[in-house]
């Protein structure tokens, strides 16, 4: 899930608009992500005011799913946005904090674009000619494209959950290559 609100820093901390809504669908927080999407502090406002679909469809759906709506903007523009209710404060256990629901949206438009932009990154780096290996920060690889594979000779569920200094044999390459992963930086070799 995008965002678990158990208090008010993670609101304001998330890089979603987060609106807070009473039981009676009034918004009594919003962040300044929430704002901008919005063109206008909502504080005060009954959600309906300000986000299609209906308000009974959003706050009466279970919470964690997504829902397509759009945000209604002063200026009588609307931004399509993916929203995902949440109980305000929920815990770990499920306990619900005041009836409260924490409204998560997030642009759709900019989202589609990045997932397309992700999309094509993706499809260059798995078809490129050069072997790309992502690890994590102890350099463990977490992923390896087809062309390492083929230069390398191991085949990919050899190499996955393995160090990548397994990989290369020269001890000075070893040595630049662990200092590439402490830097979190680009090693060739």
């Amino acid at each position: 899930m995008l965002c678990v609100v158990t208090n008010a820093r993670q609101i304001w901390a998330t890089v979603d608009g987060v609106l807070v809504v009473d039981r009676d669908g009034h918004v009594v927080a919003a962040n300044d992500i929430a704002v901008s999407l919005l063109k206008r502090d909502a504080v005060g406002l009954e959600l309906g005011s300000v986000i299609a679909p209906p308000i009974a469809r959003i706050l009466e759906r279970p919470t964690g799913a997504r829902i397509d709506g759009v945000l209604r903007q002063p200026s009588g523009a609307e931004l399509p946005v993916h929203l995902w209710v949440r109980e305000a404060g929920e815990s770990d256990d499920g306990q619900r904090a005041n009836g409260q629901r924490a409204i998560i949206m997030r642009d759709a438009s900019e989202w589609e674009v990045a997932r397309s932009t992700l999309s094509l990154v993706a499809a260059g780096v798995e078809h490129a000619a050069d072997a790309f290996e992502i690890t994590d920060a102890a350099g463990v690889i977490e992923y390896a494209n087809a062309a390492h594979t083929a230069l390398t000779g191991f085949p990919l569920f050899e190499v996955l959950g393995e160090p990548l200094a397994r990989f290369v044999e020269e001890s000075a390459a070893k040595l630049e290559l662990e200092r590439a992963i402490a830097a979190a930086s680009t090693w060739r070799g």
